[in-house]
């Protein structure tokens, strides 16, 4: 007599069960012997009243009564094969495990919010740091509100995932492995693709002092609050000793006002004459709303150039 069974009712596969199962299922009114019944999902059904295993006077009359609808489960498992529905029992520690997993990576809200986070993290104490008070309260306004949003998302997320079956925990396991599996080659991939064009992008701001301008602007926008503003730019001719040799060269004065908050200001000079062009920086600490005056001293010009030869340009940075 076979100890395993398979019971079939509206289409649907439920099993394998114990002999025992069978019966108990039998009493309690939870099947009835009009049920289709087989020893495997691709066997012969037949109903549970034509098996002679289970003819037995000590079933209820109950049990001949309208077929009673089973339970559904909690959750429905469409990604199960539709024949067949089997019934797992994961311990306790593999299925936390497993919704820790599916919590942490399931939702790309979750990373995307993760992210915005840090950013938010960053930008307040950046902010905080330099003294601008009114911007770093907004960003802390905002983390709070991520670390928050966080919180529900992850609560949310463990209360759904606590009301699946194992069986589809375990579904969900295998898919979010051969996801990450996709996911670890893209990586990959897209790691050799970045390095190359940060290597090439590297190359090129190497050879173009411009280029390279512009990044430490934009880096001094991001970390810094001050903004200068020129308010006079003037050259004259200097001497300079070189050797013990009189050298011939050019001085650059700019004076420069802060009129954000404290912080370092750069100031930039540009000289050409008939040897090419020459530029020079220099950064000093500037407090808000205060002026400095800068200056960038030119030596290297031999030819006793006038004034009216040499052309200048001057900048600074944040502006």
């Amino acid at each position: 007599m076979s100890n395993i069974w398979y019971v079939k009712r509206d289409d649907q596969c439920f099993g394998p069960s114990s002999h025992d199962e069978i019966l108990q299922s039998l009493r309690q009114g939870i099947l009835t012997k009009s049920d289709l019944i087989a020893n495997s999902p691709e066997g012969s059904w037949t109903t549970i009243s034509e098996r002679a295993e289970f003819r037995t006077s000590t079933l209820p009359l109950s049990s001949l009564a309208a077929p009673a609808v089973p339970p559904k489960p909690s959750v429905p498992d469409p990604q199960l094969d539709a024949n067949t529905q089997s019934i797992r029992h994961l311990p306790p520690d593999v299925r936390q495990n497993h919704i820790k997993t599916l919590t942490e990576d399931a939702y790309w809200a979750w990373q995307a919010t993760g992210f915005l986070t840090l950013f938010a993290a960053l930008l307040t104490t950046i902010k905080l740091w330099n003294g601008d008070y009114f911007v770093g309260a907004i960003s802390g306004i905002g983390l709070f509100v991520l670390l928050f949003a966080m919180g529900y998302l992850h609560q949310s997320r463990t209360k759904e995932l606590n009301g699946y079956s194992d069986d589809l925990l375990v579904k969900m396991i295998e898919d979010h492995r051969e996801v990450e599996k996709e996911k670890k080659k893209r990586r990959n991939r897209n790691a050799l693709l970045v390095g190359g064009a940060a290597a090439a992008l590297a190359v090129l701001v190497l050879a173009n002092p411009d280029a390279q301008d512009r990044l430490l602007n934009i880096a001094s926008r991001l970390t810094n609050s001050a903004k200068c503003e020129i308010l006079n730019k003037s050259i004259a001719p200097m001497t300079f000793a070189n050797a013990a040799e009189p050298d011939f060269g050019f001085i650059v004065n700019i004076e420069v006002r802060n009129i954000g908050a404290a912080g370092n200001i750069e100031a930039f000079a540009l000289v050409s004459t008939a040897e090419g062009e020459l530029k020079k920086s220099r950064k000093i600490y500037v407090p808000s709303s205060s002026s400095q005056k800068i200056e960038i001293q030119f030596p290297e010009p031999t030819v006793n150039s006038t004034l009216s030869e040499v052309r200048f340009g001057v900048s600074c940075t944040p502006n």
